[in-house]
């Protein structure tokens, strides 16, 4: 009796043959019946053994992935030898992109996110300001933790603004768990026109942590003058474009 499992899934070793008509007899060399049914149910067990037959086999998740000898088998964390294309998305739901063949945290890509953000201006001590809502959507992107924002927002009127200008609603909280204070920086820069008065001092943001804003601060290397709300009125617009280290 011919083997139950055939070594190729083709006519060359008439294990599985491809060219038997209607017509042919069934007894013939190489055609018999009983040897091709044989086969076939053998080839088949074979697949419901190596694919699985119920919802519990095979091993959830995984991928069936060759040594290269004849052999396969699952495998929930394979590795995949040469260039590999993908026509449509990849989802990772959790632990991120390990990169340079790194498990480190430091190699891990685990957020990547794109956006608009609606941002808020507001004077610290008193009075009110209100943004154009034409005008008040702001880009973002974040990469791991680096988060990029910029866009520009003018400014539809002022009710005695006085304190310090505050930036707000920023898409993440900015981070506050390194040491050296290497979390915060100058968040972004801003250049702000159409003041009410001319200010000669230089406008920069500073960011702060475990808050969702920057304040926008007046300084000429010296003392710096945080009271710049007074200097905005209805016609002014601000340029932002900068970057800042979000919470994890």
């Amino acid at each position: 009796m011919a083997t139950a499992y055939p070594g190729a899934l083709d006519a060359s070793n008439s294990q599985l043959r491809t060219d038997i008509s209607s017509t042919d007899d069934l007894d013939a060399s190489g055609k018999e019946h009983d040897v091709m049914h044989v086969n076939v149910h053998g080839a088949a067990i074979a697949l419901e053994t190596k694919l699985g037959t119920g919802s519990s086999t095979p091993v959830n998740k995984a991928v069936l992935v060759g040594d290269g000898t004849g052999s396969s088998a699952w495998d929930t964390t394979p590795t995949i030898g040469g260039a590999m294309t993908v026509e449509g998305t990849i989802t990772v739901s959790s632990g991120g992109l390990k990169l340079d063949n790194q498990d480190a945290d430091a190699n891990t890509l685990d957020s990547y996110e794109e956006g608009l953000w609606t941002a808020t201006l507001t004077s610290t001590t008193s009075g009110s300001i209100t943004i154009n809502s034409g005008f008040d959507s702001m880009a973002y992107i974040r990469i791991g933790r680096m988060v990029f924002i910029q866009g520009t927002i003018e400014l539809s009127s002022v009710s005695s603004p006085v304190g310090t200008l505050r930036l707000g609603g920023l898409p993440f909280v900015q981070a506050n768990d390194l040491t050296d204070r290497a979390d915060r920086g100058g968040g972004a820069i801003v250049t702000v026109t159409e003041l009410s008065s001319a200010s000669t001092d230089g406008v920069y943001c500073h960011g702060q942590v475990n808050v969702s804003y920057f304040d926008i601060i007046g300084g000429n290397g010296g003392t710096a003058n945080q009271s710049l709300a007074g200097y905005v009125d209805a016609s002014t617009k601000f340029v932002v474009s900068g970057c800042y280290y979000a919470a994890a």
